[in-house]
């Protein structure tokens, strides 16, 4: 179809495919067969039940009349007095079984109180009674008078049919015992009426007392039944002797389909059981004809399936490929004009962007050579510039300190010239001067001394996840350690839940600490620091670190005194970081130095003061700092201190 040869992997993928499909397709038949022939199993069960109920109905309905013929006949046989005459009785009884239009199966018994046969409607007056004292029914009529009793099938005097018996017992109107009347009506005809209720082709039944003596079934009706198997009449037998109402004793299955259903159920009105059955010839033929309509549906399902996968293979595989190898000669640098040709335009389309992607793929192995190049510029300055401030931080602190040592015998020269016995005021005030003089000039080399090694350490940021409370509990014991702040008393207050900040720790603790020992340059005596942090919202619905630093002051230092900054003009400040020595350094540098290390993580330092002097000096942080779920590869700050 196309110029194009196929490739071994799209015929590899079309036959993967065609398996995956045709395995879930008989997958899916196999499912829908045995799912079909299962659900269908148990609807032939639940008519079974049905066919059960309408030929115990049929049975009961039989009964039921003969019953009443039974009580009528008695009835009157005590009323007019006919058992005490038997050629009237005979009469009375041949008269019933003449007129049999209604009732041409029953012969009609009488049996006296000694238990023996004298007359039936049949033969009238027999010339030898015979005794039926040991039949079942007539001992039942004998206990339990004007009840009808049914008894165990008899077999005809002929020999040649079986009867069912129903006696009733009769007695006057003192309760004395008069005799039992009995109908009989041939089994077959019942067996007719019963299997003539059935509406479901292939239904049989076998009916039995409950002491499992045998009654009848359809092949009493019908030549062509065969009667129960020995397997399924073993499971009946058990069955009853667990004495259950309805039990399943054989049903098909998709891997045993010849065998046949039978079905076990108790009757509701008589001390009878049933066993039905359903040839399974009747049950397959009916499955076939399901499964037909159902498997037609899979194939067209299937066919369907297949002219996809041939659309998807000649509309979108074979362009694809092509396209793939166009790719790979752009990448490889080749270059390729060629664009896939028989698929959609949207492939057409991913052509051309795979064009553009390896323009940008090219401007992107450029841009990243001179990134490298950069980086290994800018480490090189780097590694220049540490040895160059390292160099001038030494040079500094070597020259401050020789400086210092002719200032510390100036000093040392002024307290001997206190000591001077013919001093007066203008002298003294003079070496006051002087002595003032050389303090502040000791304080300016002290503090050039610290911005030099603040400029070195400014160089190296390490970042490590400290948690808020830890780090302000730390700052305060490090503020205590200066021994001219030890007697101020500082208050911590915060949230219980506080987040961690990924920060350098020794920066964000010398923040803190110049900010507590500026404040304590001014705080009245006898008052305390208060430090507090919390979360806050901004107007943009973002969090915010806020640490917040109150206290009583003697006057008010303004914003510029201490280098107060937003983020915004501080986010490119990341160089002069403070360094904690023994001693108090100027206020004005402690809060210079703290806005520049605030100004690392883009925060920002203010001020606030009220009328009663309190003052407030607030740090706040962005979210870029917090971390809300403590992560694995970032290391944790030492918190054993």
């Amino acid at each position: 179809m196309y110029p194009y040869p196929k490739k071994a992997t799209i015929v590899r993928d079309f036959i993967f495919m065609f398996l995956i499909i045709f395995v879930v397709l008989v997958f899916v038949g196999c499912a829908v067969a045995y799912k079909t022939h299962d659900y269908y199993a148990h609807e032939t069960v639940n008519s079974l039940k049905e066919e059960h109920y309408r030929i115990d109905r049929t049975f009961h309905t039989e009964t039921n009349f003969a019953s009443y013929v039974l009580e009528s006949l008695a009835r009157q046989l005590v009323h007019d007095d006919y058992t005490h005459n038997p050629q009237k009785m005979a009469t009375l009884l041949g008269s019933f079984h003449a007129g049999g239009k209604d009732n041409p199966f029953y012969e009609l018994m009488w049996v006296n109180a000694d238990l023996n046969v004298i007359n039936t409607s049949k033969y009238g007056v027999l010339d030898v009674p015979y005794t039926v004292a040991d039949r079942d029914h007539i001992k039942k009529a004998l206990t339990a008078p004007w009840r009808a009793h049914i008894g165990r099938p008899i077999q005809g005097m002929q020999g040649e049919q079986w009867f069912l018996p129903i006696s009733l017992g009769i007695t006057d109107i003192q309760g004395v015992f008069i005799g039992v009347l009995t109908i009989t009506f041939d089994i077959q005809e019942l067996t007719h009426k019963m299997q003539s209720v059935i509406q479901k082709k292939g239904v049989n039944f076998a009916m039995y007392t409950n002491t499992l003596t045998f009654v009848t079934d359809s092949a009493q009706s019908d030549d062509s039944v065969t009667p129960l198997n020995e397997d399924i009449l073993a499971k009946f037998y058990k069955a009853a002797e667990h004495t259950s109402d309805s039990e399943i004793l054989s049903m098909p299955s998709i891997m045993r389909r010849h065998l046949s259903f039978a079905l076990y159920q108790k009757s509701e009105y008589h001390p009878y059981l049933f066993c039905i059955t359903y040839d399974y010839q009747y049950f397959n033929d009916e499955i076939i004809s399901l499964l037909k309509a159902r498997m037609m549906q899979i194939l067209v399902l299937a066919g369907f399936l297949f002219i996809l996968l041939w659309l998807i293979r000649t509309r979108l595989i074979y362009p694809i490929e092509h396209l793939s190898e166009v790719a790979k000669n752009i990448i490889s640098g080749k270059g390729s004009s060629y664009m896939p040709r028989g698929g959609s335009l949207e492939i057409e389309q991913l052509g051309n962007y795979i064009s553009k992607l390896s323009a940008c793929i090219e401007e992107q192995k450029r841009v990243s050579h001179e990134l490298k190049l950069k980086n290994q510029y800018l480490g090189r300055t780097k590694e220049t510039v540490e040895l160059l401030t390292r160099a001038r931080s030494d040079f500094l602190c070597t020259t401050m300190h020789d400086i210092q040592k002719p200032l510390a015998r100036v000093h040392q020269s002024i307290l001997d010239m206190l000591d001077y016995e013919h001093r007066t005021p203008s002298y003294v005030e003079q070496v006051n001067e002087i002595s003032v003089g050389v303090h502040h000039l000791n304080q300016m080399l002290e503090d050039i001394k610290f911005i030099a090694r603040t400029e070195y350490n400014s160089l190296i940021l390490r970042e490590t996840v400290v948690h808020v409370n830890f780090a302000l509990h730390r700052a305060v014991r490090q503020f205590h350690e200066i021994p001219a702040f030890r007697h101020v008393n500082v208050k911590i207050h915060s949230d219980e839940f506080m987040p961690s900040v990924l920060v350098d720790e020794d920066r964000f603790l010398h923040m803190l600490v110049n900010i507590l020992c500026g404040a304590a340059s001014h705080i009245v005596q006898g008052t305390s620091i208060e430090i507090s942090a919390h979360i806050e919202f901004n107007k943009q619905i973002s969090k915010e670190l806020v640490i917040e630093i109150k206290y009583d002051a003697h006057h008010l230092f303004s914003t510029q005194d201490f280098g107060a900054s937003k983020s915004a003009d501080l986010s490119a400040s990341r160089a002069a970081l403070p360094v904690i020595t023994s001693r108090v350094v100027h206020e004005t540098i402690c809060f210079a130095l703290a806005r520049m290390l605030a100004s690392l993580y883009q925060g920002e330092v203010a001020i606030a003061s009220s009328k009663n002097d309190m003052h407030k000096i607030f740090l706040r942080f962005s979210k870029n700092i917090l971390i809300e779920t403590m992560d694995n590869n970032i290391p944790l700050a030492d918190e054993d201190a």
